[in-house]
């Protein structure tokens, strides 16, 4: 056989190549095959069978290629998956940590809460029926005076006829005079003795000058300095004088309390006109109808009296009790202290845990971020539920405008043209269908021509 012309035309050095290549391709086509096959494959005069041969054997590495790829593929789909899912539920259980710290957190203070709750209501319930109690108690007094006075009335009827003849209709000659007969009710009030302070006495304090006319003073040391009058008007004037006295006598520690007595009318300035007394500040004031007898006037002043001793009383008891309660305050106060401490430590536990978790969180949602942009850049065909919506649409957009249409996109046609030419898969389809509007992609887009 006549060897080719190509090889007799080329330097020593081809001839060489060209042996080491025709070499390589007999191994390659002959290996385990006879000679006469070999004579037979190659004892045509064109090169057909040669090229069939070849052809063949391309399809083959080719398709072994197209295998390799698709498993390769595959395999790094499956992996994505895997650790996407992984990511996933990394986030999800570190979520789920945030939400169980908060809620313990909330439970915490709720229950502190509740609690400071309880024992306010529970201190109030105590004071209520603490309250009740006390207007039980002035409630039977009261009762008690009402029913004392009815049997006053029935027993002293007879001598009372006799009293007014003497007293009740007299005219006095001059003020003093008057005034006297005022006092006089005073002193008779408080010499019978006093049903609550059988002990108590009464001194003529007219004569000193700036206080008022009687000085009552009581078994417990107090003193209650007292104004009669006994006039068919009680002015302005009159007020202004006695509130002066009860000032300075306050001022100089002679009383503790002070009573305004109107014998003649209910009428009082800056008071009104009511029956019953008038306590503030412990100063009383009480006006009398002129129609009651001279021994109603009496049993009304006793009453008023017995009633402001009752209440400047338990005021100071309540005073001395607010002293008692010091210590009783101290040891709420380092309790209350110690809970609120204890809650501050609580608190400030869980907040370094929920830093740390939402630290946690912030580099799972970045290494979740990677894994997606990795996915993206690798088109990677993942399940829907785990993509990033927002992030796909952006890339997707990117894309379309990076890419050269055959045609100008019109508004009318824009998803069909670019799902038929980009070659999309059925997700980036699914978003330029629902999810991508025209003035998206129109901006900056290539020219076909160009």
């Amino acid at each position: 056989m006549q060897l080719p012309q190509l090889y007799l035309d080329s330097s020593e050095k081809i001839q060489n190549v060209i042996i080491n290549i025709g070499t390589a391709c007999f191994n390659k086509l002959f290996t385990g095959k006879t000679d006469d096959e070999i004579i037979a494959l190659c004892s045509h005069n064109n090169s057909k069978v040669i090229e069939e041969i070849y052809e063949k054997e391309i399809r083959f590495l080719k398709k072994q290629i197209d295998d390799n790829f698709n498993k390769h593929q595959n395999e790094l789909t499956l992996n994505s998956k895997t650790i996407l899912q992984t990511k996933q539920n990394e986030i999800n259980e570190l979520e789920n940590k945030i939400i169980i710290l908060k809620n313990d957190f909330k439970n915490t203070f709720d229950e502190k809460i509740n609690s400071e709750k309880k024992y306010i209501n529970e201190k109030i319930i105590t004071q209520e029926k603490l309250y009740k109690s006390e207007i039980s108690k002035m409630e039977n007094i009261i009762e008690t005076l009402e029913e004392k006075t009815e049997e006053l009335k029935k027993d002293k009827m007879n001598q009372q006829k006799a009293l007014d003849t003497w007293i009740g209709q007299r005219k006095f000659s001059n003020n003093t005079e008057q005034g006297n007969v005022g006092e006089k009710i005073m002193d008779d009030v408080v010499n019978h003795g006093l049903s609550f302070d059988k002990r108590a006495t009464i001194e003529d304090s007219s004569q000193v000058g700036g206080s008022g006319d009687r000085i009552i003073k009581f078994n417990t040391g107090d003193n209650c300095m007292v104004e009669v009058k006994k006039k068919g008007v009680v002015t302005k004037e009159d007020m202004d004088q006695f509130n002066t006295h009860v000032k300075k006598d306050f001022e100089e520690n002679k009383c503790q309390m002070g009573l305004f007595v109107s014998l003649e009318t209910q009428q009082i300035p800056k008071i009104g006109n009511s029956p019953i007394l008038h306590f503030e500040n412990n100063v009383g004031y009480i006006g009398l109808h002129s129609g009651l007898t001279i021994e109603e006037k009496k049993l009304r002043i006793e009453n008023a009296l017995h009633e402001m001793y009752e209440r400047f009383t338990n005021d100071k008891k309540k005073e001395k009790t607010i002293e008692k309660d010091d210590n009783i305050y101290n040891e709420l106060l380092e309790i209350r202290i110690t809970k609120k401490e204890e809650c501050e430590s609580k608190v400030k536990t869980i907040s370094n845990k929920l830093e740390i978790a939402e630290k946690q969180l912030m580099i799972s949602k970045q290494e979740l971020n990677k894994l997606h942009k990795k996915i993206l850049k690798n088109k990677i065909n993942v399940n829907e539920k785990y993509i990033d919506e927002n992030m796909y649409i952006n890339d997707l957009i990117e894309r379309i405008k990076t890419f050269t249409f055959s045609e100008k996109l019109k508004k009318q046609t824009f998803k069909k043209i670019i799902i038929k030419e980009m070659n999309l898969n059925a997700i980036e389809s699914k978003f330029i269908n629902k999810k991508i509007k025209y003035t998206d992609v129109n901006s900056q887009q290539p020219d076909s021509n160009q």
